[in-house]
């Protein structure tokens, strides 16, 4: 006995005396210029300068089914700590009962009393198991913070999902569906001048190809015509379902109309990456949460390998008869304290504790991926901005040549010194311009709330 018990005081100074050297690992360095300041990514669609636009995000995150799931969890989270804090504290119960039992025949004494016997008893029970090096509790406080902390970037996380879908959804539908008008009008130039060939073929004055090549340039234009419809009316059903609408609100082309996508005033963002990128990006953020939930983990399992003081008592009365129940003699108390000391679990704790250092391993390669997914997806922003920029810029100084362009035949052919048939083609030249114009202008509109999404609100 001896012998087990200085084995037992052996392992639990060897314990107590073991420390963890994992230290939680600093935030990835991230090839960033000077630091800037961070814009508000809780409203950043209000960066785009539109009041229509920021009526439809502010709708939709009110009704959104997933960013009401999310915060959900943080009621979830905050009872949670309320749980770990109450489990930590002492138990006290008080409770009452009757016991009716008939002794056997066959033991001593059984012929001393009733055979049948009831016994009556009412206590107030007390309970605490204290936890000796304060690991466990303080571990899963920490964990129960940790989660709720990670909990919230995920909600702002989410916000900034949903919010940037139906951004990017409604200017697709914006685009879609100025394309399909400005489509409309090649068609109808290409047949006004399909007309006319067909009339100078009759009497020879235009070879059958040239016909042939204006009437494979309407098909063209016809054949691009239904997808484009169908990206609309598609873009409309899917914004109605992010906004919580009716599949077919009538009332969503309206606004959507009243929306200038083309003329987004978000201004472009800076050649160089923000030093502050990692304070802004919520990713970041609920991924560092985890990590620290992983190593609070760690602790918490370590914490089993500590002693166990358990403190019982009661304190109460009991008889036989309930007429005596409250008597002065039938007080009855109980206390008594134990000491519990894990040894052969000591295999199966240290197992689960491998389990956890390996999930903390796994949250630092998860921290370290999204911060450098988020470096990456910045940079990946800052170039489509400045792609966009310029291909906007080049499709609009096509478009105000052709303009001109068209002006000028339409002056001589007011003179006779140009015919109709040339004023058409600078028109479709002109309307095919256009065309490309909107999309341009669309992905650059898109690519900007994006970017503004990947640094984490603005710049």
């Amino acid at each position: 006995m001896n012998r087990i018990f200085a084995a037992f005081l052996c392992s639990t100074a060897c314990l107590i005396s073991c420390k963890s050297d994992w230290q939680k690992p600093a935030a990835p360095a991230l090839p960033a210029e000077l630091p800037a300041k961070g814009e508000n990514l809780a409203q950043w669609w209000t960066q785009l300068g539109s009041p229509e636009l920021n009526a439809l995000v502010e709708e939709g995150l009110a009704k959104n089914l997933d960013v009401q799931i999310a915060l959900t969890k943080i009621a979830e989270d905050g009872g949670a700590i309320d749980a770990v804090i109450a489990a930590s504290l002492p138990t006290l119960d008080v409770g009452g009962g009757v016991t009716r039992k008939e002794r056997s025949a066959n033991v001593e004494g059984a012929n001393q009393g009733p055979p049948i016997s009831n016994t009556w008893n009412s206590a107030l029970k007390f309970s605490y198991d204290t936890d000796i090096s304060a690991l466990n509790l303080r571990s899963r406080k920490a964990m129960a913070h940790d989660l709720l902390r990670a909990d919230t970037y995920l909600v702002a996380a989410t916000r900034a999902s949903i919010s940037g879908r139906i951004v990017r959804t409604i200017l697709g539908a914006r685009a879609a569906e100025q394309q399909c008008e400005q489509l409309r009008r090649a068609i109808d130039s290409y047949d006004s001048t399909l007309k006319i060939r067909r009339q100078q073929l009759a009497i020879g004055a235009v070879s059958p190809l040239e016909v042939q090549r204006i009437e494979a340039d309407s098909a063209r234009l016809r054949a691009a015509l239904p997808p484009l419809e169908l990206a609309s009316e598609q873009a409309q059903h899917q914004l109605a379902f992010l906004l919580g609408r009716e599949l077919d609100d009538k009332s969503l082309a309206g606004q959507l109309a009243a929306i200038p996508f083309d003329r987004i005033s978000a201004a472009l963002p800076p050649p160089s990456l923000s030093a502050e990128l990692l304070q802004r990006r919520p990713d970041v953020h609920a991924a560092e949460a985890q990590l620290d939930l992983a190593a609070n983990e760690v602790n918490a399992v370590r914490s089993r390998y500590y002693p166990r003081i358990s403190l019982l008592g009661s304190i109460g009365v009991e008889a036989n008869d309930r007429n005596q129940l409250f008597n002065s003699d039938s007080e009855a108390w109980s206390a008594g304290i134990g000491v519990s000391q894990p040894l052969l679990g000591l295999f199966a704790v240290a197992a689960e504790e491998d389990r956890a250092k390996a999930r903390r391993d796994r949250g630092v390669l998860l921290y370290r991926q999204t911060a450098f997914r988020a470096w990456q997806e910045a940079r990946s922003s800052l170039s489509a901005c400045t792609a966009g920029s310029r291909r906007v810029t080049a499709l609009n100084e096509r478009v105000t040549a052709l303009l001109g362009q068209l002006k000028s035949l339409e002056k001589r052919r007011d003179l006779g010194a140009a015919g109709t048939l040339e004023v058409r083609d600078a028109e479709r030249q002109l309307i095919d311009a256009e065309i490309s114009l909107t999309q341009a202008r669309a992905d650059a509109a898109i690519a900007r709330s994006e970017a503004i999404l990947a640094l984490g609100g603005g710049w």
